[in-house]
């Protein structure tokens, strides 16, 4: 089953949009918090690589390893939370939001990536995003529609379509109906079919939960989802909350 026809017009395929329009608002200042985030770590040189990539518009198709690892600390910081000190308190505020989507944004473009998972992009992304306004969904949402066009990997597609449903549902654009919702939940609750959870252990497989779920980085879109499932039809409002289960701690 494809995407439901409302939601590729809402949303059409864009692999540049997001990172189009993240480029003009990230400044020096949050290139050098993302630089700094392993202790100061090659931070000068860190710090000239993410400015050739905001400045050029080209991402690598693989990342230094310093380059990688500082920019998935920056995308496991809590903007919410600055560090104390004598720390460098990071990336904090409506601004460090910005700054962290702007870490998945180039994680989530690796050709290869060395970060551990895909569900940590998305789910650290869609909750990034909520916070800084329609403009970044809608260019986030597009990204997932571009995404669920090139992965076949099950886990992948079933986080992309989540986030997908969860930036759907904050707009509501007129021409989506409770019903295109509906199919867009149906495609992941059938296709995790038979488990708890994305990443569900198995005896034969025992591989623990995805680090995006035992870490609950979800957390913030099961909350939304949560509220919306009482603001829909029945029908749509059952689907939501087996889709939060999905990616539930616990």
């Amino acid at each position: 089953m494809s995407l439901p026809e409302a939601i590729l017009k809402a949303f059409p395929p864009s692999e540049d949009r997001l990172f189009e329009i993240l480029r003009p608002a990230v400044d020096n200042d949050m290139l050098k918090d993302i630089a700094m985030a392993d202790y100061g770590h090659r931070w000068e040189e860190m710090y000239e690589h993410l400015r050739v990539i905001r400045d050029r518009g080209e991402i690598p198709e693989t990342f230094d390893v310093q380059l990688d690892e500082v920019l998935c600390l920056t995308r496991w910081s809590d903007p919410d939370k600055p560090n104390p000190p004598p720390f460098r308190p990071g990336p904090s505020g409506e601004r460090g939001f910005v700054t962290r989507l702007f870490a998945c944004a180039l994680l989530m473009r690796q050709k290869k990536a060395w970060h551990e998972a895909w569900g940590c992009d998305v789910a650290i992304s869609v909750a990034s995003a909520a916070r800084i306004g329609p403009d970044y969904d809608e260019a986030l949402a597009r990204y997932f529609t571009h995404r669920l066009g090139q992965t076949t990997s099950l886990d992948d597609r079933s986080f992309t379509q989540l986030g997908l449903l969860a930036i759907g549902l904050r707009h509501r654009i007129a021409n989506i109906t409770e019903h295109d919702f509906e199919e867009l939940a149906d495609l992941l609750l059938d296709a995790q079919s038979g488990s708890s959870r994305l990443d569900a252990f198995d005896a034969a497989d025992p591989r623990p939960d995805d680090f995006s779920v035992q870490q609950g980085f979800w957390e913030p879109t099961i909350a939304q989802l949560n509220d919306q499932a009482a603001q829909v039809n029945p029908k749509l409002g059952e689907k939501l909350l087996l889709c939060t289960l999905l990616v539930a701690r616990g």
